[in-house]
């Protein structure tokens, strides 16, 4: 009486990971590949000579503000959205979106500042880096704001539009996005000040 044994092999796990958060990452790269580049252009540019210093206008020292102030709301939002408290999610991604909008808004008042104080896109290459660099970043939080109404299925961020649970995991992707681009700025705003 032998017993039969038959070996079963246990299935491979996957290295599949969510396309959504695949696709960020990639762009998250991408785009510090990008600003690290931009950055390191501008720092050797500046060395080369004939190179217009000048005064940040204040305003931008106000978005810079703006968009810590936005990263800190999404962070409480990922936390709120941990403890599946939807209507708290609701309420600070739209204050999130607002802050991102105003960001915006003042980076653009912050470009007629520049103009007004005869620093411009086209000329010495020190208004040129600082249009381009803030221009980009611009284009990359519009983009976060285009990530967030795919990841939540909205059109528009205001309270009252989420009709399903709010997916954990896509706060998550929101904030690893938000968090990157933050993390940019920051870059940005203690690099150019400091050799402009």
């Amino acid at each position: 009486m032998a017993a039969e044994f038959k070996i079963v092999e246990e299935p491979r796990k996957t290295l599949a990971m969510n396309p959504k958060k695949f696709a960020m990452w990639l762009f998250i790269g991408s785009v510090v590949m990008l600003f690290a580049s931009l950055t390191s252009a501008y720092i050797v540019r500046q060395a080369e000579g004939n190179w217009l210093y000048f005064e940040l206008p204040s305003i931008l020292t106000v978005s810079t503000i703006v968009i810590l102030l936005s990263s800190v709301t999404m962070q409480v939002a990922y936390w709120a959205a941990k403890r599946d408290r939807l209507e708290m999610v609701k309420i600070l991604v739209t204050v999130t979106s607002v802050l991102g909008l105003t960001f915006l808004i003042l980076q653009f008042e912050g470009w007629k500042a520049l103009v007004a104080n005869q620093v411009y896109l086209v000329g010495n290459p020190s208004g040129s880096f600082l249009y381009v660099i803030t221009g980009l970043h611009g284009l990359h939080l519009i983009s976060a704001i285009v990530f967030f109404t795919d990841c939540t299925g909205v059109n528009l961020p205001l309270p009252g539009s989420f009709e399903k649970p709010y997916p954990d995991r896509n706060v998550h992707n929101l904030l690893a996005f938000f968090g990157r681009t933050l993390a940019i700025f920051v870059c940005i705003s203690i690099i150019v000040p400091i050799n402009i």
